[in-house]
């Protein structure tokens, strides 16, 4: 593929609307419509008529077209890049506001077959554990897996409003005080009645690790940093969502799902280590052997140098009479 094909086939993807298929949400700028900024990434912005996305965190810079996007949200090789957006449809036009709603189903994630296999025993253990729900994290950088999934608590609840699970609909048959069996305990002048033993638990509420965009609140990147300054000096503030009370069964189903999560973000860390690493060595290995062709040429232009000084001395000396 020549540079032209590459050129024609981002032409025909626009950059925001593939941005927002991979779970960004976007606000335009009131001083530039033309830029958009997220508000899930930090720092985070595109210019949708150049095309070109940026990202501005401390000690971070990077920037970006539709395919730079997509090997750094899906730790793509290139030729992935290629594939996915030579079976993505074309955009016909771009688009002038964004949507409001994050994406619900990620098109991204399961459009290439090869991604979706595990890469090493971390990830096989993370299918083993959170089944095919988990396959399409497998692809997903370090970074993406900390920024698009949740911090999640399980704790356990009684709440008897709630009939039965959101999850798999199993009934709940909450055991209430008033249906406890009482035991007579003996006192100073005679028995008193006292319940038997503890509420059992049947039913645990998954909490959600809450964010300033969930208050309300759009701030600046100063706002953001020392909200979430604040959340780790005094600790994280969590909620509940809606029909986040379920079963025992499908809480545990969560809790293994979190399991296979952290064992994904583990695996995407040693990769992004290592490709770090090994691009560091061959920026090494790169200036040695520059390092080396510079010390051949000098000692290439000392010898030519040596070589037509001995030459000229050669010819301009005469043997005395």
């Amino acid at each position: 593929m020549t540079k032209d094909d590459i050129r024609t086939l981002k032409n025909k993807h626009r950059l925001e609307l593939v941005m927002q298929e991979t779970g960004e949400v976007f606000e335009i700028n009131s001083d530039n419509p033309d830029h958009w900024r997220s508000t899930i990434t930090p720092g985070l912005s595109v210019d949708i008529r150049r095309q070109l996305y940026e990202i501005k965190q401390p000690g971070k810079d990077e920037s970006g077209d539709v395919i730079a996007w997509l090997k750094r949200r899906y730790s793509w090789a290139f030729g992935m890049v290629i594939n996915f957006l030579q079976k993505r449809p074309p955009d016909p036009k771009r688009q002038d506001v964004p949507d409001t709603k994050k994406t619900k189903k990620l098109r991204t994630a399961s459009s290439i077959e090869d991604e979706s296999k595990p890469l090493d025993h971390w990830q096989e253990k993370a299918l083993q554990i959170g089944g095919e729900k988990i396959r399409k994290y497998l692809s997903w950088s370090f970074w993406d897996l900390i920024l698009y999934t949740d911090e999640t608590r399980i704790e356990p609840v009684f709440a008897p409003e709630v009939t039965a699970c959101p999850r798999c609909e199993e009934s709940f048959d909450w055991l209430n005080e008033s249906k406890k069996s009482f035991i007579q305990i003996p006192v100073q002048h005679g028995y008193k009645l006292q319940h038997g033993g503890p509420i059992p638990v049947i039913a645990y509420s998954i909490k959600r690790r809450l964010k300033i965009v969930d208050l309300g609140l759009k701030g600046n990147e100063q706002l953001e940093n020392a909200f979430n300054q604040l959340s780790d000096e005094l600790g994280a503030l969590f909620a509940e969502e809606e029909d986040s009370i379920v079963c025992e069964k499908c809480a545990w189903h969560e809790y293994d799902f979190q399991i296979a999560l952290s064992l994904c973000k583990r695996s995407a860390r040693i990769r992004e280590q290592a490709k770090d690493e090994e691009q560091k060595k061959q920026a090494r290995d790169a200036w040695q052997e520059q390092e080396c062709q510079r010390k051949r040429d000098e000692s290439h232009v000392i010898t030519e140098w040596s070589a037509a000084r001995d030459s000229g001395a050669g010819e301009g000396h005469t043997e005395p009479f």
